[in-house]
C-alpha cells in the first residue's frame, strides 16, 4: 500500500543540539526524524501511547541519512514525514527536512510492528492503516 501526503513539523534549533563546530551534530538528526513520526501518528489520530497501551509498537529496523546541508542554532526548519510503503508487518517511511525551503537531510526509515510484550513481529493493526490512509478507525 502506497500513501501519498506528507505530514510536515514546525522546529527550531536549540542551542543544546548543536555540538564544537557550531552546527546540529549528526546524531540529533534521529531524534527530529523520530519527532516527526510520532507527531505524525498524533496529527493523524493514532497517537502512540494509544499503540502502546496495547502492547503495540514500531520499531525502526533500518534507517538511512543523508545529510545535505547543516542547521545551526536558530534556525527554523521542517520535518517531512511520509508514509513510502506500507506492508503486512512492515513500513517504509521517507523523511526529510527542509530549511528557508532547501533540503538540509533526508532518510528512509523501516519500521517492523511487534507486540512490546514479547518483542515479535505481529501484523499492523488494521485501525493504524485506516488513519493513515485518512479514514476514521471505526468506519
Amino acid at each position: 500500500m502506497a500513501v501519498g501526503n506528507a505530514h510536515v513539523m514546525d522546529c527550531v534549533v536549540r542551542f543544546a543540539e548543536t555540538d564544537a563546530a557550531k552546527v546540529v551534530h549528526h546524531s540529533q538528526y534521529l531524534v527530529y526524524f523520530e519527532l516527526g513520526r510520532v507527531q505524525m501518528l498524533t496529527d493523524i489520530g493514532y497517537p502512540y501511547h494509544k499503540m502502546q497501551a496495547q502492547s503495540h509498537g514500531l520499531a525502526p529496523v533500518d534507517i538511512r541519512i543523508q545529510y545535505l546541508s547543516p542547521l545551526r542554532f536558530g534556525d527554523a526548519f521542517e520535518i517531512h514525514t511520509q508514509f513510502e510503503t506500507i506492508g503486512k508487518v512492515k513500513a517504509v517511511l521517507d523523511q526529510w527536512i527542509t530549511c528557508d525551503g532547501c533540503m538540509v537531510a533526508k532518510a528512509s526509515v523501516k519500521l517492523a510492528s511487534l507486540d512490546e510484550a514479547n518483542y515479535k513481529i505481529v501484523p499492523i493493526p488494521d485501525d493504524l492503516i485506516a488513519c493513515i490512509a485518512g479514514k476514521s478507525p471505526h468506519e
